[in-house]
């Protein structure tokens, strides 16, 4: 089967250096334990088990030792309550997540509402939610009829949002209100870049292949991509998951990967599309 490679594919910034902080930590003795799914795909989990740094979701679960914050990032008062528990804080926040934190602080201080675009229990969410008082997080322009009527607001967006999705609320917002600002920057590029590669394959190929963590945000949003321009998409976390009944009439294949997506899951995927006959 012939196989055409997104032309932006592994992990994003973001995760790379949150991979780096955590295996330099953990060449330091002690316990080490995750604040949450450092990435969202199984094979990079497996990598930091192996390395000695177990994962929990919860902070009242992690009793002595180092604790890491995701690249998602936490609310500030979680990193505050880690300290005030005696434990070490290795922080592998995103610099592009503190950027949306600083900026909600920012409009919060010049008056304006918060509103978050995004998914209300994604940790990335949670985080810059618990960065102000009365935040409101909405997922896209279908909820902006439902708002109270605000003086000015703010807009800023959960990073693995579409720029479609932000630009579409960001209109609504303004058909609403009369004060608007919005931080554009707020959507990660690589993110977006991965998502625009989605649209340029789908002409290309008879089938979409995505390999990304099943609870991954961007990896979902990309489905959603290819779903949109006309794709068939077939989303899985690794080769093992390929199913040739689901290629059925497919000749080339798209392959794309999520932002948290190691580069050797990818090659492994495309090595197995490349040894599978093309279906009737």
């Amino acid at each position: 089967m012939k196989v055409v490679l997104a032309n932006k594919i592994g992990p994003c910034f973001g995760v790379e250096r949150a991979f780096k902080v955590a295996l330099q930590a953990a060449k330091t003795p002690g316990p080490l334990t995750a604040l949450g799914a450092l990435v969202h795909h199984p094979e990079g989990i497996r990598r930091l088990e192996q390395a000695g740094i177990r994962t929990v979701r919860k902070l009242e679960e992690i009793e002595e030792g180092r604790v890491i914050i995701s690249a998602h990032g936490v609310p500030p008062a979680t990193i505050k309550q880690a300290k005030e528990r005696g434990l070490d804080v290795v922080d592998a926040t995103c610099p592009l997540v503190y950027l949306i934190h600083r900026t909600a602080r920012e409009f919060h201080a010049s008056g304006r509402q918060v509103i978050i675009l995004g998914d209300k229990e994604h940790r990335e969410v949670r985080g810059i939610a618990g960065c102000i008082p009365h935040p409101v997080v909405i997922k896209g322009p279908q909820d902006v009829s439902a708002l109270p009527d605000y003086q000015k607001v703010g807009l800023v967006s959960q990073s693995t949002k579409r720029a479609e999705t932000l630009a579409a609320t960001t209109a609504a917002l303004r058909k609403r209100y009369r004060d608007v600002a919005v931080a554009e920057y707020t959507i990660c590029r690589p993110v977006r870049d991965r998502q625009l590669a989605i649209r340029d394959l789908a002409p290309l190929t008879d089938l979409i292949v995505i390999v990304g963590g099943k609870n991954s945000a961007n990896t979902r949003e990309m489905v959603q991509a290819a779903q949109e321009h006309g794709a068939r998409v077939v989303h899985v976390e690794g080769a093992h998951e390929l199913d040739p009944e689901s290629f059925r009439g497919a000749r080339t294949v798209g392959l794309a990967g999520g932002a948290s997506t190691p580069l050797e899951t990818i090659h492994e995927v495309a090595h197995a599309l490349e040894a599978m006959p093309p279906q009737a």
